[in-house]
């Protein structure tokens, strides 16, 4: 066991040799436009919060009413006693609004990337190549790799290079190509 602790203090050393080691930043507030850190406004750049939807008075409201209605969390997977009303009626919702024949919501897109990439190549396996930008996130590539499909990785944003690839593998029955929405 020494062996391996041994090896982990020296890959930390390595890291923190090349100036490459990082430390959490605490807030100290809410999320949004501005936090605050140290006692410091900043301006921040690395929410995920694109659309300022984190300190909604809306949503901070229902989401009271929904820990009162239903507690912290589902208790279990959706296919065993974890399905609450609320899912069915956001699915609802998004439905009629999309106006398509049926909605699945997950709890994030890594986890929707990872069920929808390998349920979408999941019939004639051997027949499907995936093509990946060499730049995805992690959550895409992941999702490649559980397709169990041949995945031909292509350069970042390189149309030329992924229409190469295609001609290179034209009489593969189905393709998919993948790639983020932004670099």
């Amino acid at each position: 066991m020494s062996l391996y602790i041994d090896l982990f203090h020296k890959a930390v050393e390595n890291i923190v040799q090349k100036n490459l080691f990082r430390k959490f930043i605490t807030q100290n507030g809410q999320n949004g436009s501005h936090i605050l850190l140290n006692g410091e406004s900043y301006l921040n750049f690395s929410s995920n919060d694109y659309l300022g939807l984190a300190n909604s008075h809306l949503i901070r409201k229902t989401t009271i009413q929904t820990l009162e209605n239903y507690g912290t969390g589902a208790g279990a997977s959706r296919y065993i006693t974890g399905n609450v009303s609320p899912y069915l009626e956001l699915e609802e919702v998004i439905k009629t609004w999309l106006s398509v024949v049926d909605v699945l919501i997950f709890s994030s897109g890594y986890q929707a990337n990872l069920g929808v990439i390998p349920t979408i190549t999941s019939i004639e396996r051997d027949h499907w190549i995936i093509f990946s930008d060499e730049l995805n996130h992690a959550s895409l590539i992941d999702g490649c790799k559980l397709s169990k499909c041949n995945v031909i990785v292509y350069k970042n944003r390189d149309m030329n290079d992924l229409e190469n690839s295609l001609q290179l593998h034209r009489n593969t029955k189905y393709k998919l190509i993948i790639s983020d929405a932004v670099f």
